[in-house]
């Protein structure tokens, strides 16, 4: 965290006041999501995944090329997020009785591991209804990632739970991979005209 904090500094110079701001609220939500009040505990560490791992790198990246934090920013990191997410779920579910004796009580130790596995699909859900209406042109092709993830949820509903994990992280690769690819496309097309004839 200290080495982050140096770099965090460092581009905070180059880019604005803001991203202090911005990792000062990652900072806190990754100390005390499992140091007390340990938000993990208290069946909030989905979210707070979602949010370090998606809205705020997703934002911070946006805000440290362009000054700004647009709307778009903000629904990329989220459907970002709610991927990560998913993977947290998938993980947590072997962890249910281990979690309930160490009391934490995650939201699949407190559903319980028939109810949890019917999770994943909810969030993965979540996630691609996101992708189906988002206002940002040429992601939506991340939806393809809905094949490993129909493999993820078929084996998670299967209790086959070795076999869901690892699908689950390849989902939540494959979208940020075809996001990636998205977002290139996009950029590429809004280049002018007369810049690409020049090869500039």
């Amino acid at each position: 965290m200290l080495a982050g904090i140096i770099a965090g500094l460092i581009v905070t110079s180059l880019s604005g006041p803001l991203l202090p701001v911005i990792g000062v609220i990652g900072g806190i939500i990754a100390v005390i999501y499992s140091a007390p009040p340990c938000l993990a505990c208290k069946g909030m560490g989905d979210i707070s995944i979602a949010t370090t791992f998606g809205l705020l790198p997703v934002s911070g990246t946006v805000y440290i090329q362009t000054g700004n934090i647009p709307g778009e920013a903000i629904w990329l990191g989220t459907i970002v997020g709610i991927f990560v997410a998913a993977i947290l779920w998938a993980n947590s579910i072997p962890d249910i009785a281990a979690d309930r004796t160490a009391n934490k009580w995650t939201v699949p130790a407190r559903l319980g591991s028939c109810k949890a596995r019917k999770g994943l699909p909810v969030i993965f859900a979540a996630g691609f209804g996101l992708l189906l209406i988002t206002p940002i042109p040429h992601i939506s092709i991340s939806m393809l990632a809905i094949f490993p993830a129909s493999l993820a949820c078929f084996f998670m509903l299967s209790g086959k739970l070795n076999s869901a994990l690892p699908m689950t992280v390849v989902t939540q690769a494959i979208v940020c991979l075809l996001l990636t690819l998205g977002l290139t496309y996009s950029s590429v097309m809004f280049i002018p005209t007369d810049y690409r004839q020049h090869g500039r």
